[in-house]
């Protein structure tokens, strides 16, 4: 959480004022797929996780800066992953594969702002947190009304793109 996540916050800071003061500008975070989960990575998963929902909120808040924020989780060869992936996958794990995107999310053209992609030997796929419209219950709920309304609650087929709001 210390390297990961207050580690790229502390770095966003600075970068962030100056490109307040430019008015534009894009900020990059390296997350994981560990972001949705990892067996024995309590750790690193959160702090993972965290970089995403820092990049969602850099992103609100630096809209009317003309500031992006995005994330990118890039899938590569290390001494982790060399035995768990068969070889001709292994060696098209390189940084070769996944510069060009960081170069393309740095340029004016992209419109994308709070995505996270996945990157890695040659395959670029956005991720997303998703929400359902769910159920609004009228008054305080008892467990029997959350369980007769639960397949509404659940129902992640017409899920859109997670946004925090009240009401």
């Amino acid at each position: 959480i210390a390297t990961h996540l207050k580690g790229t916050f502390t770095v966003f800071r600075a970068a962030a004022a100056a490109m307040r003061e430019q008015k534009s500008g894009t900020l990059i975070g390296f997350t994981s797929g560990a972001y949705a989960g990892s067996v024995a990575q309590a750790n690193y998963s959160a702090a993972k996780l965290g970089l995403v929902g820092l990049i969602n909120t850099l992103a609100q808040e630096g809209a009317k800066y003309n500031i992006k924020a995005n994330a990118l989780a890039p899938i590569a060869a290390t001494r982790m992953t060399e035995d768990i992936l068969p070889p001709e996958v292994f060696k098209k794990l390189t940084p070769e594969y996944v510069a060009p995107v960081v170069a393309y999310l740095c340029t004016e053209e992209v419109p994308d702002t709070a995505s996270v992609f996945i990157v890695g030997g040659g395959k670029v796929q956005r991720a997303a947190l998703f929400q359902n419209e769910g159920f609004t219950f009228g008054e305080v709920p008892s467990v029997d009304d959350v369980a007769a309304h639960w397949s509404q609650i659940d129902d992640l087929s017409a899920a859109k793109h997670a946004t925090f709001t009240l009401g």
